[in-house]
């Protein structure tokens, strides 16, 4: 019957049979496209969700648990008893500093430096105001000392112009040397700072009252605002502990330069790490002198060798053995307490000449001059062309 185009019930349900395999085919290739799609969809979705992980910042509370964990490790070799009282101190400090950031906002680095910046200002603004206004309160009191000198010497003087004879004249200006001088001498401060030619006792003692008035205000407002500064570069030099060497930050008090120990050093270390050059721990280790690892490489082995520590720099910068001398005797043991601490440059035994030098004792003698200062470094005599990692 099919043959003859005639349609069947039998007919029909296999056409239906393979009408339903047909779109089952379809379905399932549609599936196998779908589950790589979705496959290729989730691995994209790692590999995104794994970048924004690395570009976020991190966040002030896990920084500062770093910074715990880091001094954690520093206390490695000390008592149970230093440990746990060192642990507690440090918990309570970073404790503190958090309820503090949490008051303000203050979530992420950038946060941080920004209200730092902006608390310094002010910090600032208010130290300036009170420079001004002590500066001009002791403006006044001069003035009106020298006003107290004029007013007492007037009539003297009056007196002395009033003699006639000449003899008479300088016996008078003998015996009243001290006033006539007085009153001279406040006719020249007069002449360079009064404004116009006249003055006012009382006018110059109300604003004196004025600013004085002022003072105890402007000195509360100012300890306020150096007690957060305190918060802040106290969680920024913790921050620095951990932070790359790049986001290194000075903390220097509001309305000071930055110290030039601090610049140097973060300047030397930039270059260290930028140029790959291990750092003496390391070196020490490959050559096997000592089996000690910074805590840098402790937090990464691969590239934690090329961060120098501040002190090592501090020590390099500070040592003569560089000049061609050797210095002993840089320590000083206290028995009484039983702890050892640095002697001054100046208290060291050094030996001059006993090895070529690698640096002039001029250029030498100008670092250790501006260690000591504030000016900006000289960074010619730190790290030249001829570094390199086998030094």
């Amino acid at each position: 019957m099919e043959k003859k185009r005639i349609q069947t019930s039998i007919g029909n349900l296999n056409r239906d049979i393979r009408a339903a395999n047909s779109l089952m085919q379809s379905i399932r290739q549609m599936v196998r496209h779908l589950k790589g799609w979705i496959a290729d969809l989730k691995e994209k979705k790692a590999v995104l969700l794994e970048a924004l992980e690395q570009a976020r910042e991190p966040t002030l509370p896990e920084l500062l648990f770093q910074y715990l964990e880091l001094r954690g490790g520093e206390r490695a070799d000390w008592t149970s008893r230093g440990k746990l009282k060192g642990t507690v101190a440090d918990y309570n400090k970073v404790q503190a500093a958090m309820d503090f950031l949490r008051k303000k906002g203050i979530s992420t680095v950038g946060s941080l430096d920004t209200r730092l910046d902006e608390i310094s200002k002010a910090a600032v603004s208010v130290m300036g105001s009170m420079k001004k206004s002590e500066k001009r309160i002791k403006a006044i009191n001069t003035m009106l000392s020298y006003i107290d000198k004029y007013e007492a010497g007037k009539p003297v003087h009056a007196e002395y112009a009033a003699i006639g004879w000449k003899k008479k004249k300088e016996k008078f200006a003998e015996s009243h040397r001290e006033e006539l001088d007085a009153y001279n001498a406040s006719i020249r401060y007069f002449k360079a700072n009064l404004k116009g030619n006249s003055y006012s006792r009382k006018d110059l003692e109300s604003e004196r009252e004025q600013l004085a008035a002022a003072l105890p205000g402007q000195r509360k407002e100012l300890e306020a605002v150096q007690a957060n500064v305190k918060v802040l570069r106290d969680v920024r030099h913790w921050l620095n502990q951990v932070l790359p060497s790049e986001q290194y930050r000075q903390t220097a008090d509001p309305g000071r330069k930055p110290s030039v120990q601090g610049s140097l050093k973060g300047y030397i270390r930039r270059r260290l790490e930028e140029g790959k050059h291990p750092c003496p721990t390391w070196w020490n280790r490959k050559r096997g002198h000592r089996n000690i690892r910074t805590k840098w490489e402790k937090k990464d082995p691969e590239n934690g060798r090329y961060v120098w520590d501040f002190s090592v720099i501090k020590e390099i910068l500070m040592n003569p053995v560089y000049t061609g001398a050797i210095a002993s005797q840089k320590t000083e043991y206290r028995f009484k307490i039983g702890t050892i601490r640095d002697k001054k440059p100046e208290d060291w035994i050094v030996v001059e000449g006993t090895h070529e030098p690698l640096v002039d004792k001029k250029s030498f003698a100008i670092v250790q001059e501006k260690l000591k200062s504030r000016q900006k470094a000289v960074l010619f005599l730190l790290i030249g062309d001829n570094t390199s990692n086998d030094t």
